[in-house]
C-alpha cells in the first residue's frame, strides 16, 4: 500500500491516498506504532474528499487538526495542487482546505473560554496560590507566576489532587514577559492550552501583542498570532517521505 509520511508537531502521520476496504484498516492500526496516526482518503459525495484519522487502537482524534495539516502538506508538496481551495468530510463536518497560503492554519475563538471556577490553595508548606478552572470542553486548572518554567510541577500535581476543583484532570501554570511560556501536567491539546492561557492573561489584564507570537510549551515552541479576539494557530508540518 503506498503512504506518504509526514510529522506534524512531531507526531507521525502516514497518509494513505487510495480508497482501502475497512480490512486494511485493521491491518494499518497493527503497522502504528504508539503516538502515530494514518490518515486514509476515500471519494466522497459531497466534499473532494472524504478522510478518516486513527491511532494504534483504532481511536481517532476527537479534533480535525492533525489530519487537516497532514493533508495540507500531502496536496501542496506531495501532489503539487495549485493554488485553490478543497473540500474535506471529517467526522461528520466539511472542512475548507486553503492551499492559498504557504503554510497551514486553524483559528480558535478566545472568548469561548472561559474562567468557570476561582479559588486560592493553601499548601502545607504555608504557600497560597490563586488557582483558575479555565475552559469549556476541557477545562484545565491555571496559575500565573513570574516564570512557568521553575514552577514545580509537584505543585501541579497538588493542584489536581485538590478536592476544590472536582473532576478537573490538568494544570497549567502561565508566564509571559518577552513571550508567553507554560509549563503543564496532563494537559490536552497544545492549542486548546494556548486559549486558556491566553484566555486568563487577557481576563488578568495582560494583554499580548495583536500580531505573531510564540509559546514555549513543555519545551516546545509553537507559532499563533492573536487578532480580533482570535488565535491564529500555525503548526510545524514536514514531509518525511
Amino acid at each position: 500500500m503506498k503512504k506518504y509520511d509526514f510529522s506534524v508537531d512531531g507526531i507521525s502521520v502516514s497518509v494513505y491516498p487510495s480508497d482501502y476496504a475497512q480490512k486494511d484498516r485493521v491491518s494499518i492500526c497493527e503497522s502504528l506504532s504508539g503516538g502515530e496516526y494514518a490518515v486514509l482518503l476515500y471519494p466522497d459525495e459531497q466534499a473532494d474528499c472524504y478522510a478518516v484519522c486513527f491511532d494504534k487502537n483504532n481511536n481517532e482524534p476527537r479534533e480535525p487538526y492533525i489530519c487537516l495539516a497532514a493533508l495540507f502538506c500531502f496536496f501542496d508538496r506531495v501532489c503539487a495542487y495549485p493554488k485553490m481551495s478543497i473540500d474535506v468530510k471529517y467526522g461528520g463536518s466539511v472542512y475548507e482546505l486553503s492551499l492559498r497560503s504557504n503554510e497551514y492554519k486553524f483559528s480558535d475563538n478566545v472568548g469561548k473560554c472561559k474562567i468557570l471556577c476561582t479559588k486560592t490553595v493553601k499548601f502545607a508548606d504555608g504557600v497560597e496560590i490563586d488557582a483558575y478552572t479555565v475552559g469549556n470542553d476541557s477545562p484545565v486548572l491555571s496559575l500565573i507566576c513570574e516564570d512557568s518554567e521553575l514552577f514545580d510541577k509537584e505543585r501541579l500535581k497538588l493542584l489536581i489532587a485538590s478536592s476544590s476543583f472536582g473532576e478537573v484532570r490538568s494544570a497549567v501554570a502561565i508566564s509571559f514577559s518577552d513571550r508567553l511560556r507554560i509549563t503543564s501536567l496532563f494537559a490536552p491539546l497544545f492549542y486548546e492550552t494556548i486559549t486558556a492561557a491566553v484566555s486568563l492573561l487577557l481576563a488578568k489584564g495582560i494583554k499580548l501583542p495583536e500580531s505573531e507570537n510564540v509559546c514555549l510549551l513543555d519545551g516546545t515552541l509553537h507559532k499563533f498570532a492573536f487578532s480580533n479576539g482570535n488565535l491564529i494557530f500555525y503548526p510545524s508540518v514536514k514531509y518525511i517521505s
